[in-house]
């Protein structure tokens, strides 16, 4: 394996460490995913904006709303990541409305799309 892979996987290994810290009562699957998020643009992963982050989606989000489930996590750290998080959350909550308007059930998964939706559309 060549030295710039490797650095990545070691960065992925070492935020989901930071991330397993940080965040006990997440999934780990979703910690993963928010590391390898950070990982991919060789970043270290920074918990006090992914809370800030958290924060935002809470209130932002009505209390049942799918962007708070099990993949607020994933979410959270995308807007931590993103210059205007403010703007991606409510550019994300446009896609969930709109997908879900196309009769796309509602889901965890749905709220990912929607966020990546989001943010490839900036």
């Amino acid at each position: 394996m060549n030295r710039p892979d490797q650095a990545r996987i070691d960065l992925f290994a070492a935020n989901g460490q930071r991330l397993k810290g940080c965040f006990f009562w997440h999934s780990d699957i979703f910690k993963r995913l928010a590391a390898l998020l950070y990982a991919a643009d060789n970043r270290i992963v920074d918990c006090e904006k992914i809370k800030d982050g958290l924060q935002l989606v809470k209130a932002g989000t009505g209390l049942f709303s799918a962007l708070r489930g099990q993949t607020a996590l994933v979410l959270a750290a995308k807007l931590a990541k993103h210059p205007e998080p403010h703007q991606l959350l409510a550019s994300t909550r446009r896609a969930y409305d709109e997908l879900r308007s196309c009769r796309f059930g509602a889901s965890d998964y749905l709220a990912v799309a929607a966020s990546q939706i989001a943010d490839r559309t900036r």
